[in-house]
């Protein structure tokens, strides 16, 4: 992870991530809030069209960037409010040092 100190001094707000433990029925993800792991984060509240993992063009409404770049589309985003958002899409930039930061779109 290459993100400089002033850009984490920017992550004021915090999401909780949870990644699916299993498949229940139906096929759909099971989520353990035992695998589940609060990060620091800046939530930007601004209506964004994005493409979703699934082909479709979304509007996110909000970009949620992160320190964590292990956040996947199937992962499961609480916010601190208690309030759950749907991942539409992650985008991972590099640098020259590898995966910079991670930006989560949500709906």
């Amino acid at each position: 992870m290459s993100v400089e100190p002033e850009l984490l001094q920017m992550f004021t707000d915090t999401v909780t991530i949870t990644p699916p433990s299993t498949k229940g029925l139906y096929g759909r993800e099971a989520f353990d809030d035992a695998d589940a792991r609060t990060v620091a984060c800046f939530i930007e509240r601004r209506p964004r069209m994005v493409q979703s993992t699934e082909g479709r063009t979304v509007i996110a409404n909000a970009t949620i960037y992160m320190d964590d770049v292990d956040v996947r589309p199937v992962d499961r985003i609480l916010y601190a409010d208690g309030v759950r958002a749907k991942v539409e899409s992650v985008f991972i930039p590099r640098d020259e040092k590898g995966p910079h930061h991670a930006e989560v779109y949500v709906t």
